[in-house]
């Protein structure tokens, strides 16, 4: 213990610039300078308490007796905690919350200069990832036995919590319309279709090993979703004997055999057929390849890590003549590209590539060989960082116009593909920027 004791005193010896902020249920250590941030995520992170106290019938804490959440400005600063507390163990996560310490540590991700970070606000990511560790916090504080929680339980309520936080505070307004959760619904649709969707049994007895890491959040989340929303009463009798169970490594075991008994054989027999029933009544918009884009305060916010993020409509656009139109924020970052896509097949796309300081680069992108060709570039004076500009692109049969500001700049020809095919919005590797959709098809 003097060694962990150690770790923390090194780990939480706080910067000069560092913000604290206090709740009613959490204390917020915001280790940059940036007191819109801070708000930000206290506001997240408070919000899980009324979402979490209902779901498990948790009494009033002890007054005074906060949970501690730190948001740290990048990957290094959380490293640096995260190597101290659990050594690399959450390293990829870039989120976790740690039971020993009763604290919880979330990256802003994905990174943002301080420019793009005054005008774009904490992403949604980073907002949703400290309501997920809050949960957890939440979790270990009020339930003496959570160390022998199976999976569905943990990951599960956890992914509940923040979605119905995301749901309170408008950073969606259901999940068949956002990235993320489509991505979600979209993965376990692809599990169910290609008959590697474990039963729910299975998922109940923490038999998921079949599944890539990130699918076991998927799956639990959807599963734990399902039963809240068609038999919540059961549910949360269950939650209530998960409390009173002990703890122990049959502990899963134990807590299905109470599952299966609160809910009757009947309920059980027809668990399966109901669960895929529900997986596949949902229709997904969006399938995002890479992350990260969300929609908050009326606009679409995308910022890429150090891949290009890539999110892409799921329905195509079916027809030979049409248009996207809206404004475009292209934020100060290490790159200041951001792409528009047409017609996704699996030949290529076409991309129309706005790049602030310098100009507008259309391509078409064919799989085959991995080919970028350029079909046309124009200098534009009115691409500039960090100021808004208006765009309207037109599809007409092969041939893309780019107007900006009204005016026309370019066109250019795809001379391979056909552009019927989904539409899709991308951020350069390490960009960020503010699409302002007003005229896209399907939207």
């Amino acid at each position: 213990m003097l060694g962990l004791a150690l770790a923390l005193a090194a780990v939480f010896i706080p910067p000069t610039d560092k913000i604290t902020r206090q709740g009613d249920r959490f204390e917020l250590v915001c280790h940059f300078s940036n007191e819109e941030a801070a708000d930000q995520a206290l506001q997240a992170i408070e919000s899980v308490w009324p979402q979490a106290q209902k779901l498990y019938d948790l009494q009033e804490p002890e007054e005074g007796k906060l949970l501690t959440v730190h948001l740290y400005r990048d990957s290094a600063g959380y490293e640096t905690a995260e190597m101290a507390l659990t050594q690399g163990r959450f390293k990829r996560n870039l989120a976790f919350a740690h039971y020993d310490s009763m604290s919880a540590h979330v990256a802003m991700q994905p990174p943002l200069s301080d420019d793009a970070l005054e005008q774009f606000g904490l992403p949604v990511q980073t907002l949703r990832l400290l309501a997920h560790e809050g949960a957890h916090l939440v979790r270990y504080s009020h339930m003496s036995n959570f160390r022998s929680h199976p999976g569905w339980l943990y990951d599960g309520a956890a992914n509940w919590i923040d979605e119905r936080v995301s749901t309170e505070l408008k950073w969606l307004s259901s999940i068949e319309e956002d990235p993320k959760y489509s991505s979600n619904i979209l993965n376990v649709q692809g599990l169910l279709k290609d008959r590697k969707l474990p039963t729910v049994e299975q998922i109940l007895r923490d038999q998921t090993d079949s599944l890539k890491w990130g699918a076991k959040y998927d799956v639990r989340w959807m599963l734990f979703r399902y039963i809240q929303e068609k038999n919540g009463k059961s549910l949360r009798k269950v939650l209530a004997r998960a409390k009173q169970l002990g703890g122990g490594g049959d502990y899963t075991d134990r807590l299905f055999t109470e599952f299966a008994t609160l809910f009757g054989e009947k309920k059980m027999a027809r668990m399966d057929a109901g669960f895929h029933k529900y997986v596949n009544s949902f229709q997904p918009e969006w399938r995002e390849v890479v992350r990260s884009l969300a929609y908050s305060d009326g606009s679409w916010k995308q910022a890429a890590f150090s891949s290009n993020a890539i999110c892409w409509r799921t329905a195509p656009v079916g027809k030979q003549k049409y248009s996207l139109s809206g404004s475009l924020t292209i934020l100060p970052a290490p790159r200041n590209q951001m792409n528009l896509f047409l017609g996704y097949s699996d030949a290529g796309f076409f991309s129309v590539a706005f790049s602030a300081g310098s100009g507008i680069t259309l391509f078409e992108y064919l799989s085959k060989g991995s080919q970028w060709i350029q079909r046309g570039y124009v200098d534009s004076s009115e691409l500039n960082l960090g100021k808004p500009f208006d765009f309207n692109v037109s599809v007409n049969k092969d041939t893309v116009k780019v107007a900006i500001n009204g005016k026309n700049v370019i066109e250019g020809k795809a001379e391979t593909l056909n552009l019927t095919g989904p539409w899709g919005l991308s951020a350069q590797a390490k960009a960020s920027g503010i699409w302002n959709l007003k005229k896209v098809p399907g939207m």
